[in-house]
């Protein structure tokens, strides 16, 4: 019994099968980029857009009051492109790769996880945007704060990983899940703090706090990023706990459903 939990375990993060996650990273990253003239440069491109329009919206039509604003946006668009790509790409990762789960005894998992590293590799792609951004707002970051970073997106991968992981293998059985998420990501997008603070939400949708898995999370982005603050002890271990959380839910899915995935994909 130990035995198998430890195997299920290991699988769950891809320990056993570097090589094979490796490939299907690769794999992902070359067909993203194909025939692509500007190739990564879209991976950085395409939040920076985003996040000028909704500075544009945000600074100049709504009229926030918010400081260093810029990189404020910046701080909570790449996060959020990337954590929104995770869960669609590797909820329909699974299916995408059905005809080689018929073929090869592997763990279903491996196509979600491999999502997840190559939108981590576009993250790492994308970061030179907001350390230029950062520079010319002359924002000084303390060593503390500057060491939070690497929790907080290793936290929020594995929420996106553990995310697409459940939807990916509901997904198999459900396939109208593709628009339910579709809409579903729209809603979280403005549930959560991406352009806007956290103090701008009243205290009667203190719900929005308790209930958003990712939102301590783009609050200690903005904390770090545009006002230089680590963020506090009690927000990490909240955003630790709904990582824990989510985590074992999508541990407990897998190991239920993994076995029957190939015939139905």
């Amino acid at each position: 019994m130990v035995g198998n939990f430890g195997r299920e375990f290991k699988d769950f993060f891809g320990l056993g099968m570097k090589y094979l996650i490796y490939n299907l990273t690769s794999r992902n990253l070359k067909l993203k980029y194909r025939r692509s003239f500007f190739g990564a440069f879209w991976t950085f491109l395409v939040p920076a857009a985003m996040a000028g329009v909704y500075f544009f919206i945000f600074k100049y039509v709504i009229k926030v009051q918010i400081e260093n604003y810029l990189i404020f946006v910046l701080s909570g668009v790449i996060p959020w492109t990337f954590f929104s790509n995770v869960i669609i790409f590797g909820m329909e990762s699974i299916v995408c790769n059905g005809q080689l789960l018929n073929k090869v005894p592997i763990p279903p998992n491996v196509f979600p996880l491999s999502e997840a590293l190559t939108g981590f590799i576009n993250l790492l792609f994308s970061l030179p945007v907001l350390l230029v951004v950062l520079v010319l707002s002359k924002i000084s970051i303390s060593l503390v704060a500057l060491f939070c970073m690497l929790p907080l997106l290793l936290m929020l991968s594995l929420q996106a990983y553990s995310l697409s992981l459940m939807l990916g293998e509901i997904f198999v059985y459900f396939r109208d899940l593709r628009h339910v998420v579709a809409i579903g990501m729209q809603i979280w997008f403005y549930l959560t703090p991406v352009v806007y603070s956290a103090d701008m939400i009243p205290e009667q949708a203190n719900i929005i706090r308790v209930l958003n898995p990712v939102f301590y999370l783009f609050q200690g982005f903005h904390s770090i990023m545009a006002y230089g603050v680590a963020p506090s002890l009690e927000s990490l271990l909240i955003a630790l706990a709904w990582t824990t959380l989510l985590a074992i839910g999508a541990f407990q899915i897998n190991r239920k459903l993994r076995w029957n995935i190939a015939e139905n994909a």
